[in-house]
């Protein structure tokens, strides 16, 4: 399913390097009423594919895959895990 949720681009003014806690709070919560694998018994994860343009900052794609991946969720009785298994791709 492709979903659609327009995010401001707004780093964290205390971070040295870009990071976007508000993406990622965006991608927490679309992934709460979106996901597929969910549950605690499932061992798969969902699928993230940030498409990039070869001009961007290597920093920022990086800032942009962390917000992605601090989406977790439980797995097992234990622990928890990352929701996306996220990758990019360049024009």
């Amino acid at each position: 399913m492709l979903t659609h949720d327009e995010v401001p681009r707004a780093s964290s003014p205390s971070s040295v390097v870009p990071r976007y806690p508000e993406l990622s709070r965006a991608v927490t919560e679309s992934w709460k009423r979106h996901g597929y694998h969910r549950s605690s018994t499932d061992d798969r994860r969902d699928r993230a594919v940030l498409h990039v343009g070869n001009a961007l900052p290597f920093d920022e794609i990086v800032a942009t895959m962390d917000a992605i991946a601090a989406t977790s969720r439980p797995m097992g009785a234990s622990s928890d895990v990352a929701a996306f298994d996220v990758t990019f791709a360049a024009d």
